[in-house]
């Protein structure tokens, strides 16, 4: 009469399955997230160096020869890939570098989340760990209103991470490359690389050194071809590396302030994640402690099960070598918070381990619960989730390092790039589209505008006023009687200095009427807009 069928169990995904939708989820999340922070935000100076070399690039002119920067070539190099994409996604080249900025922001939450499940064997541990990520609202802010280069950096950083606690040396060595050409000092992750791949027991020593030399040596060797061919080498050399070691001014080296920048620049950046970051940095100084006094045996046992099973295999030592070297680089050297990125995917391990560690001993000690050990990691996740979508509506200003929560209504205002579009405009119009624009300090006005510098030193800090005293015939003096010879309409001017900064304001005071206009101070030509008043609405 009845006929039964056996009921059969729908199968399982895969491991592989899980992962990739997981990964998929992570980034997801992080688009979503990212995207909340405004694309409107103004330029800064530094987005503006990278702007402005990326324009230029654009049109076959390399960086360092368009505008001189004493950092690395990857970041103006990337910029300029976004400004020539622009016409093909029918978008503006602000608008279109900061597009890619924005994916590259994403790829570095999603590879934070490999990190963290390759380190500790669990997806678990890897969602705490992008997660963590991003809460750090002033990552997030400057993955949209970009390009900051350190955005780049971090993401090259953790994938050098990755490669090397899974020992594929030639991608550790390629990515670690990749970060020291965004910024010097990362070249420790090729290093450690290296080191790693020289001293492990699991395969021959050298051809795992030579893996690791070869990745290495990629993206240097594909930079200095490109540098040649455009008959750049030269200054590619002197930019990236021998201004750095002959004419650099640290300006605050171990000063007192210098010392506490770190953590005023946490309290005043990253204000809404700061229980991650004690707990992140405590956790890792203890490990690196241990690790130091030759007590790894302590944390095997502290991390037992699926946690000791990749320390006792070395999966932990890259995070444990490469970690010294940035905390002594910031007792020298750390500007803003942007200088912590460097930090943020430690940080992230560290909590994102952490908390998978008690979500796994609560779930044990409570096992009679049904489904506690699910419950409490998706409240967990609920939680670091509204973290990050409070930090994005967070707004940093950047004159003060402090942060304000963001309002719905409000008129452009020196945060808001239409404001200096607005003010870029005002400029022009006042003296015409045809005006000798120059920057000393102040390259917005150039990328707004589309003009070309008459010189490479569109800002002078940090002893670039040396470099032009040395190379330029005459001295600092030539170099100003060739800005004479130039005879700019407009000189926007910003933070300069130097020993031969004060020559130079009395040079432009004794021949140019001040003005603001906007965000901008500019020095024009006497006489030059006698005739016309500044528009107040768009002046500011």
């Amino acid at each position: 009469m009845f006929q039964y069928e056996p009921i059969t169990p729908k199968k399982k995904r895969s491991p592989r399955a899980r992962k990739a939708f997981a990964l998929l989820l992570v980034l997801f999340l992080a688009a979503a997230v990212y995207y909340g922070n405004s694309f409107e935000g103004a330029l800064s100076r530094d987005n503006a160096i990278y702007l402005y070399s990326g324009q230029r690039m654009a049109e076959g002119i390399p960086p360092y020869v368009s505008i001189f920067d004493h950092k690395g070539p990857l970041a103006p190099m990337l910029v300029g890939i976004g400004v020539a994409l622009g016409p093909y996604l029918g978008a503006t080249d602000i608008t279109a570098v900061r597009a890619v900025f924005f994916f590259i922001g994403c790829l570095a939450v999603a590879a934070t989340y490999l990190l963290g499940s390759s380190l500790f064997k669990s997806q678990r541990a890897g969602l705490f760990t992008a997660l963590t990520f991003l809460g750090f609202f002033g990552f997030a802010r400057y993955a949209v209103s970009s390009p900051e280069a350190k955005t780049p950096m971090v993401l090259f950083e953790v994938l050098c991470l990755l490669f090397a606690s899974q020992r594929r040396w030639a991608l550790a060595g390629l990515c670690g490359s990749l970060a020291a050409l965004v910024w010097q000092p990362m070249a420790v992750f090729s290093l450690v690389a290296f080191v790693l791949a020289a001293t492990q027991k699991d395969e021959p020593r050298l051809n795992a050194s030579l893996r690791a030399v070869a990745g290495a040596g990629v993206p240097v060797a594909a930079t200095g071809a490109y540098f040649y061919f455009q008959g750049a080498l030269d200054e590619l050399v002197n930019g990236s590396i021998l201004f750095n070691a002959r004419y650099l001014d640290r300006e605050q080296l171990l000063s007192t302030a210098e010392f506490f920048a770190p953590v005023k620049a946490i309290f005043q950046g990253y204000d809404t994640i700061l229980v991650p970051i004690v707990v992140g940095v405590m956790l890792t100084a203890v490990i690196i402690g241990l690790v130091t006094l030759g007590s790894i045996h302590l944390l095997r046992r502290a991390y037992s099960g699926p946690f000791g099973r990749p320390m006792r295999k070395g999966a932990f030592a890259p995070i444990f070598l490469s970690l010294p070297f940035p905390v002594l680089w910031s007792l020298v050297d750390f500007q803003g918070y942007p200088d912590f990125y460097v930090f943020i995917p430690y940080v992230a391990i560290g909590f994102g381990g952490f908390l998978s560690f008690v979500v796994g001993r609560i779930g044990s000690a409570g096992a009679a619960i049904p489904g506690g050990t699910r419950l409490l990691t998706a409240g967990l996740c609920a939680a670091l989730t509204a973290v990050a979508v409070l930090g994005s509506l967070v707004v940093v200003d950047p004159a003060r390092g402090v942060s304000t929560l963001d309002t719905e209504e409000r008129p452009p205002g020196p945060n808001d790039l239409d404001y200096q579009r607005q003010a870029a405009s005002e400029v022009q119009r006042r003296f015409g589209e045809d005006a000798k624009v120059v920057s000393i300090g102040a390259p917005q006005l150039l990328v707004l505008l589309h003009k070309t510098n008459p010189n490479p030193y569109a800002f002078i800090i940090r002893g670039i006023d040396d470099q032009i005293a040395v190379e330029t015939p005459g001295g600092f003096e030539g170099w100003i009687e060739d800005l004479e010879a130039y005879d700019p309409d407009v000189i926007a001017f910003g933070r300069t200095s130097g020993t031969h900064s004060p020559m130079l304001l009395e040079w432009l005071e004794s021949r140019y009427d001040k003005q603001r206009i906007g965000p901008w101070t500019l020095y024009v030509k006497e006489g030059g807009s006698a005739s016309k008043k500044p528009n107040r609405s768009a002046a500011g």
